[in-house]
């Protein structure tokens, strides 16, 4: 007896392999910030009697209060393996949260200020308060100052430049990785690329990081292709009628013998400065001898990868490359090795967060 359509479909999916994790870099797409309960289940497609609690966006750290910026993004890892039959589910979430707050970033020990301008680039300084901010940092790029000659001060644009808040220059890293933006650096040869005379968010971008502490994600969401709100340059962020892919590298973590699907983020190594996201456009680096895979991170955070001591406290398999881990090889791995944390290599100046 031939066996119906519907028979061969359920069949097909009882082959589907619905809660798999995976680790290595992967393009996924941007869906949406800080989704609630409902957008949640749109984004799952789950049914309407589904139950799923509002998110909590707020934590507090250390007696101090943060708000997770969650940007929930999509990709089909049959398509990233390139398989021809699928193996797993077609839609897989993931999420990638940056902390912000609402409170200057200044380094415990060094006591120095972390500065961002509207150029997508950032440093630290010691303020004095006499000044202001632009002629401090004038007077830091002068020839005779105690700043390194290749210290990223002196390339900040003076006349431009603002304090940060806590986890604003990573939220502006990934930002600027969503667009198709070319980096801009004022003190170099501007026929190399495109100029960027303005990248911020709102008219005055310090308020508006304000305002996203306070819950209102407004400027954030309006970059994704499912918003209706139009404003100059959001060619840069959309692809057709989606959002350009978006380069992460995932881990799994374990738990009671399950594994959790995590993603790399700038909050989940040591120090917190570290670039984890990466775009189509952005040259394949060498690394090492031999190229790591086509995962396009930066070599900063490559090194953290690996380190062998294991910075990130995540599983990622010892590869860069795109892979499903199972419950066995996670434990294979934590049983070859023990488990080291990175202590005592945070620099100050990279002390976005106290954690």
């Amino acid at each position: 007896m031939k066996s119906t359509n519907n028979t061969k479909q359920r069949a097909e999916k009882q082959e589907i392999n619905y809660k798999a994790t995976f680790t290595g870099a992967v393009m996924t797409r941007p869906k949406l910030f800080n989704p609630n309960a409902g957008q949640i289940k749109e984004l799952k497609e789950l049914p309407e009697d589904f139950s799923v609690n509002e998110p909590n966006y707020m934590q507090t750290i250390k007696g101090e209060e943060y708000r997770r910026i969650s940007l929930w993004c999509e990709f089909n890892p049959n398509k990233a393996l390139k398989l021809k039959k699928p193996q797993y589910s077609d839609k897989v979430h993931v999420k990638y949260e940056i902390f912000i707050s609402d409170r200057d970033v200044v380094g415990a020990k060094s006591g120095k200020t972390q500065i961002i301008d509207t150029h997508n680039q950032s440093a630290w300084i010691k303020l004095s308060g006499k000044k202001s901010l632009e002629n401090q940092i004038l007077d830091a790029q002068k020839q005779d100052s105690p700043y390194k000659d290749n210290d990223p001060i002196r390339r900040m644009d003076a006349a431009n430049s603002r304090v940060a808040k806590q986890g604003e220059v990573a939220l502006y890293e990934l930002i600027f990785n969503m667009s198709t933006l070319d980096e801009h650096r004022p003190n170099e040869d501007p026929n190399k690329s495109r100029e960027l005379h303005e990248f911020k968010l709102g008219e005055d971008p310090t308020k508006t990081i304000e305002n996203m502490f306070h819950g209102d994600l407004t400027s954030l969401n309006m970059l994704l292709a499912s918003s209706d709100q139009d404003f100059e340059g959001k060619e840069y962020f959309v692809d057709g009628d989606q959002n350009n892919e978006l380069g992460l590298f995932l881990g799994v973590s374990e738990d009671g013998g399950r594994l959790y699907q995590r993603t790399f983020s700038p909050f989940t190594v040591s120090p917190v400065s570290y670039i984890t996201t990466f775009r189509k456009t952005d040259r394949v680096n060498d690394y090492t001898a031999e190229k790591l895979g086509e995962s396009k991170l930066r070599p900063e955070a490559v090194r953290v990868l690996t380190d062998e001591d294991y910075p990130w406290n995540d599983f990622w398999n010892n590869s860069l490359d795109f892979k499903e881990v199972t419950i066995e090889m996670y434990e294979d791995a934590k049983n070859q090795s023990s488990e080291t944390s990175m202590s005592g290599q945070n620099d100050d100046d990279d002390d976005d967060l106290p954690f």
